[in-house]
């Protein structure tokens, strides 16, 4: 049983809680969504900086939770149908036999095994996924009619880079400068 929850605790905490934004400006990025308005969507990324992107740069929002949510929700049903199908042959088997086997109740606690572990994935994929759709909802309501949204440019999904001086040194400020005692970002 220690293995079985070690498994459901590894898929849950496996789900991601970053949107993969796919822009038609640039190659798309993985960042949290914060929040959004008609007019941008607004990204926290991993260093806690925050980015808005307007409508016309955003090709599509690919939002976390989804497949998984998906995958559990498989299985749980996998593992319904199993235990279900476990109570229709034991009532008959019962009926004519007059008892049940050992191998027929190990069949019942792999459906109940199994319903469980998919919701242990589903429920929390779901929550997430709900999570991010519901901090872009104002931005998707507005959105313009696809025809009118430039495609996505192709490639990998990269992290927001954290906002640094220009490499090339026209900023006079030092990026590994300690910032002044009672500065907060």
């Amino acid at each position: 049983m220690q293995n079985v929850m070690a498994v459901a605790l590894a898929l849950t905490l496996g789900c991601a809680t970053t949107a993969t934004v796919h822009r038609t400006d640039g190659s798309p990025v993985e960042a949290e969504i914060e929040s959004s308005d008609a007019a941008a969507l607004h990204l926290r990324g991993p260093s806690g900086n925050i980015v808005l992107l307007g409508q016309y740069r955003v090709a599509s929002i690919d939002h976390p939770g989804n497949v998984m949510a998906l995958i559990g929700g498989c299985y749980a049903g996998a593992g319904l149908l199993t235990f279900g199908s476990w109570l229709l042959i034991e009532r008959s088997s019962a009926a004519k036999n007059g008892g049940p086997n050992g191998l027929s109740g190990l069949v019942g606690a792999a459906g109940i095994a199994e319903t469980v572990i998919g919701l242990a994935v589903f429920v929390p994929s779901l929550i997430t996924w709900e999570r991010s759709r519901a901090r872009a909802h104002a931005f998707e309501a507005a959105r313009p009619p696809g025809w009118l949204i430039p495609p996505a440019v192709p490639g990998d999904a990269e992290p927001i880079a954290p906002i640094r001086p220009p490499p090339d040194g026209t900023d006079d400020e030092d990026p590994d400068k300690k910032p002044p005692t009672g500065f907060h970002r």
